[in-house]
């Protein structure tokens, strides 16, 4: 006996949109990818983010103790104003030796002497202001702060840690996705 027939089911036609997609493999990577390092030597006193948190351009994400910093600012801000007044005296010994020189009552070679003190305290000045400057520069460095938008992995380093001390230490990593 032959079988019976098959069973086939019919359904009317319908007309509709349809998706056009397609399957892939890949990688997926960071537009950047920044280590975030202390760049001066200190504790790390505080880490101001979650691990895998996005955060914006410029937020704070770690601090390192900051007084022995400030305190050099302030040693070097006072170190240039000492320059400053040791160079006011030199302007007004020159000046009045200058004064002198021409009216032929001082010698040249005083004129000289004066003028290279006032030379030197110029200098200085000079001298002190760059000490300021990178002292300022170090004490910036204290707070690491996220350079772009991104997500930052997780951290390396704990409150609490001495960073910095034989050269920058990787404190986390921050990816910048789009």
């Amino acid at each position: 006996a032959a079988p019976p027939a098959p069973k086939v089911t019919v359904a009317t036609p319908r007309q509709m949109a349809v998706t056009l997609y397609a399957e892939f493999t890949g990688n997926t990577a960071p537009l950047n990818a920044v280590d975030l390092e202390a760049r001066v030597e200190g504790f790390l006193t505080s880490i101001d983010y979650r691990d895998g948190e996005a955060v914006r351009k410029g937020r704070v994400l770690f601090q390192i103790e900051k007084e022995q910093y400030a305190a050099k600012v302030e040693q070097l801000k006072a170190a240039l104003e000492s320059a400053g007044a040791t160079q006011a005296n030199a302007q007004r010994d020159y000046d009045r030796q200058a004064a002198l020189g021409q009216r032929e009552v001082s010698s040249q070679r005083t004129v000289d002497d004066a003028k290279t003190k006032l030379d030197t305290a110029r200098a200085d000045v000079k001298a002190a202001e760059a000490a300021l400057s990178l002292a300022e520069i170090s004490y910036a460095y204290t707070t690491v702060r996220a350079p772009f938008d991104g997500v930052v992995t997780r951290h390396l380093a704990d409150v609490g840690a001495l960073v910095g001390t034989s050269g920058p230490t990787k404190l986390a990593t921050i990816l910048q996705v789009d």
